[in-house]
């Protein structure tokens, strides 16, 4: 277990100059080709229901069970291995690959804990992979976290990007 200030996501790592769309037609199709439930949640999520920020990196949540799956197929891109994480935002099993320098991660779906800044404790934060509304991302139709579950996540979270989503979302 990893316990640091907040190794998912370090200050000014945002995207410029990197491919996000490239990245994500390749781990998608990964993730299709091996039948890997998923679901796109993040900045990349808030920005299918009409946010603009640019991205610090493109996240997923899958079942735990098929991080193997995403290793074997991507082991050359693996900057994380699986692994609990705990930082002062996410207790959460969590892996990393980077693909032409741009980010991905994967969260397991199962045991995800936040740290709920309004209510200053950790809570359960429960994912249902089914729960979706598909959404077209750089032309392809996606599983996304509905607006509403994004909007309760980022306002439990309150970082300065999830302050610039809902502003957004909210608009």
């Amino acid at each position: 277990m990893i316990t640091e200030p907040d190794p998912l996501h370090p200050r000014g790592a945002m995207t410029r100059g990197r491919d996000p769309e490239r990245a994500f037609r390749w781990i998608v199709g990964i993730l299709e080709d091996r039948a890997i439930p998923f679901l796109l949640v993040g900045g990349l999520a808030a920005r299918a229901h009409g946010a603009s920020r640019d991205l610090a990196d493109i996240d997923f949540y899958i079942p735990g069970e098929r991080f193997s799956d995403i290793i074997a197929a991507a082991a050359e891109h693996v900057t994380a291995s699986p692994e609990r994480v705990v930082s002062e935002h996410w207790d959460i099993s969590f892996m990393k690959l980077d693909y032409a320098g741009q980010p991905i991660e994967f969260g397991a779906a199962e045991n995800v804990r936040i740290f709920s800044r309004p209510a200053g404790e950790w809570v359960p934060e429960p994912i249902d992979l089914a729960d979706s509304v598909v959404k077209e991302v750089f032309g392809l139709s996606v599983p996304v976290m509905t607006k509403e579950k994004l909007l309760r996540y980022k306002r439990r979270l309150l970082r300065p990007v999830d302050l610039a989503d809902i502003r957004e979302l909210e608009a």
